[in-house]
Parts: structure tokens; C-alpha cells; sequence
């Protein structure tokens, strides 16, 4: 039986090396980034985030001196972008024995928390955690998060942004042969979630969508984009943001001097460092 725990997408980690540059590029493609967050004792983490309603944006930065210790070491040296999808749960201790049920190995719950500043003062906001194991699905890396204090996370105030961004509506991934994941999302999700397109496969994680292109589908669908070189286990690549209105947005990406590009479905990419080495979308909805 597949997971029925899974209700939606939490957030998307994108790694920076620079978190004061990827505040201000943020900033520059209109979004309104939380304040700096640090990470509880042992993770000497910080953060910035894009709130929505249902889901965010995480810029996450290791000190160069912890990186290599870190779950994402085995990333290049340097690399910034999209490294791991947080998944919304009913419960993570659900998702857990779901996983078990299907045969996974997953990992003990892990549990977390970072200080928030709150027109109250400092409230620590904290959370449990279950890590995918890596073969489910393979591609991309998934952890459930499991909000403890969801509304010091999930703040109205930090919602009104001015490109007027709604929330992450699909997570993007290029693989060097996308029909070879489609049967490891099917197991998790039920094959009636997953759905073959000209470009890879569209599988939906809950609310979540998740979409999983060709090199060739990437190439065309972000005509004159930077893409990266595709690993053999393939690689995250971004997400698709909805926004109140198209143009509006845009004119805030050419006023802060943003280069961008029209993805074939109609959207707005913007070019450049301000991005965080994410391929970033935004479409009207």
C-alpha cells in the first residue's frame, strides 16, 4: 500500500555558499526572506526562508569548516542549488512505519529546532524529522518534516511578498533516463500518481508535484538557461513558483536588473547569480 502519510510539500533546501549574497538575491527577485535563522546545537547551520502558505523556499548555509561533515558532502565542493525536498506530514512517526511496511530501512526520527524571532521575542520553533532512505525513490533525496510549532515557522506576516508569490507549486529534477525512477515513485505514491509526459514523468506527492525531465525536456523547457551537467543519479534542479500576477512580477525582476528568459509553458526564469544556483520559475496562479 502506498504512503499515505505524505500530504504535500514542506519546503525546498537550496544550499548557499554566500548566505548574505543569496539574502540579497532573493530580495532582488521580490521576495520577502524571513530573518537569519540559526540552527539548535549540533547543526551550525543558518537560514533564510520564502514563506507561503502551505509550503517555503530554505536557503541553507554550512560554514565552510562543517560542510564536509554534513549529509550533503558528497555534493561538489562550492555547490550551490536545490539539494533536498522536506515532504509535509500527517505525523513523521506514520511515515515511518509506513516506510518499514514497504519493505524500506529507513533511518531512526530525528528532531530539531532553530530560534525565531517573534514580535514576542525569541520562540524556539522545532520540528521531527524521518529521512528517506536513499533508494526511496532514489531521486530526489527526501526527509518528512514534521512541524512541532508549524505557526512560529508558518507567520502570516511573512507571506506578503511583493512579486506576489503564492507558493512552490512543482519541484524540478533532470535524470539521464526518467521512466527508470517511475516505478520507485509508483511504489511510494501508487501508480495512479505517477504519469508519463513528452518530457520525463510527473509523479504527485500528495499536493506535491513533482516533475522529472529528460536533459533534452530540461533543455527545452528553459530554452538559453544555465543547466547543470546531469550526474548519472541525476540531480535536483528547481521549482516552479506561482505568483498573483505574471507581469507584475516581472517588472520587479527588470527593475532590480534581472535577466530572464520564457520557459516553453509561458513562465518567467530568472537569470543570474540572485537565483542561488536554482533553476526558478514563476508562472501566474
Amino acid at each position: 500500500m502506498p504512503l499515505t502519510s505524505i500530504i504535500g510539500l514542506d519546503h525546498l533546501v537550496v544550499l548557499v555558499q554566500d548566505i548574505d549574497r543569496a539574502q540579497a538575491g532573493f530580495e532582488a527577485l521580490g521576495f520577502r526572506v524571513t530573518p537569519r535563522g540559526f540552527h539548535a546545537p549540533p547543526l551550525p547551520t543558518q537560514n533564510h526562508t520564502a514563506v507561503f502558505a502551505e509550503n517555503y523556499i530554505e536557503l541553507l548555509y554550512f560554514p565552510p569548516e562543517t560542510s564536509a561533515a554534513s549529509r550533503f558532502a558528497y555534493l561538489p565542493p562550492g555547490y550551490e542549488g536545490p539539494a533536498i525536498v522536506g515532504l509535509r506530514p500527517t505525523d513523521s512517526s506514520a511515515v515511518h512505519k509506513e516506510l518499514v511496511s514497504l519493505g524500506f530501512d529507513p533511518p531512526p526520527l530525528s528532531e530539531g529546532g532553530r530560534t525565531v524571532d517573534t514580535p514576542d521575542g525569541p520562540r524556539r520553533a522545532s520540528w521531527r524529522n524521518q529521512r528517506f532512505p536513499d533508494d526511496a525513490p532514489g531521486l530526489p533525496a527526501l526527509f518528512s518534516c514534521g512541524h512541532l510549532t508549524r505557526s512560529l515557522v508558518y507567520r502570516p506576516e511573512w507571506m506578503e511578498h511583493p512579486n506576489g508569490a503564492l507558493g512552490v507549486t512543482e519541484v524540478v529534477m533532470v535524470h539521464p533516463r526518467p521512466e527508470s525512477l517511475a516505478a520507485d515513485h509508483a511504489r511510494l505514491v501508487g501508480p495512479d500518481r505517477v504519469e508519463v509526459t513528452a518530457e520525463g514523468f510527473a509523479a504527485r506527492w500528495g499536493s506535491a508535484m513533482f516533475h522529472i525531465l529528460s536533459p533534452a525536456g530540461a533543455a527545452a523547457r528553459y530554452p538559453g538557461a544555465a543547466l547543470p551537467i546531469v550526474p548519472r543519479a541525476g540531480c535536483l534542479i528547481g521549482a516552479t513558483v506561482a505568483v498573483a500576477s505574471l507581469p507584475a512580477a516581472t517588472a520587479i525582476l527588470d527593475r532590480n536588473g534581472v535577466a530572464t528568459i520564457r520557459s516553453s509553458p509561458g513562465g518567467v526564469v530568472p537569470l543570474g547569480d540572485a537565483t542561488a544556483g536554482m533553476i526558478l520559475e514563476f508562472r501566474e496562479g
